[in-house]
């Protein structure tokens, strides 16, 4: 199901706030018209871009006009795109928080400088990084998802879970909070009811990395093969 954008709008950036604040109160200065739908301008863009983000995007990319194209990037990517995903990361840093998962269960680390959130998922022994790299126009380009180890699972399934990250965030309006939440949950599913092997006692293999495979025709539980 597409994520639904919030409901909540980001506030301007700062810049722009604290000069709307001064026009406010100083009542004998009042703005020029153009000043003022600058101001206005910029004020809609950057709300429109923090609540629906593919759709910019998707606008961006297929409808606005060519002579307009590269002033869009070239704004997003020197006024925007840092304080959009500063608002992201800090959503993320406090996401065990307010109750969106367990802090011993997924691990956030979040860089401004490298523009990427490194995601670590613990289950028993065994963890898994998955890692959501931010381009500069984010959110006009697209995140790239890289990960180094897959906890034994089907190489296509991890393939297949990136790919959702990345449609969550390009297609659907979806915040790097729920990209992580959903592939938490991907993770969650596919470990459910798999214990530490009996016989090794690890969850993955120390050579292959694979999970418990092969059931116990008497007690039931399945060891490595």
């Amino acid at each position: 199901a597409a994520a639904a954008p919030s409901m909540v709008a980001p506030p301007p950036p700062p810049e722009m706030h604290a000069e709307m604040v001064a026009l406010d109160l100083d009542d004998t200065n009042k703005p020029t018209h153009s000043k003022l739908q600058f101001l206005l301008a910029v004020h809609l863009i950057y709300r429109s871009i923090r609540v629906l983000p593919a759709r910019i995007s998707g606008w961006w990319t297929r409808d606005c006009p060519r002579k307009l194209s590269t002033f869009v990037l070239r704004y997003v990517e020197s006024d925007l795109s840092a304080a959009i995903a500063a608002d992201e990361m800090d959503a993320l840093k406090s996401g065990a928080d307010f109750g969106a998962w367990d802090a011993e269960a997924l691990q956030v680390r979040c860089s401004a400088v490298s523009r990427a959130v490194t995601i670590t998922y613990v289950h028993e022994d065994c963890s898994a990084d998955v890692v959501i790299s931010l381009p500069e126009a984010y959110p006009l380009r697209n995140v790239e998802v890289t990960s180094e180890s897959r906890l034994g699972l089907p190489e296509a399934q991890w393939r297949r879970w990136t790919l959702q990250i990345v449609t969550l965030l390009s297609l659907r309006d979806g915040t790097i909070l729920d990209a992580v939440a959903m592939w938490k949950r991907n993770l969650d599913k596919a470990f459910e009811g798999v214990e530490p092997c009996p016989i090794c006692y690890s969850t993955l293999h120390f050579k292959t990395n694979s999970l418990p495979n092969v059931s116990c025709g008497t007690c039931r539980h399945r060891f490595h093969g």
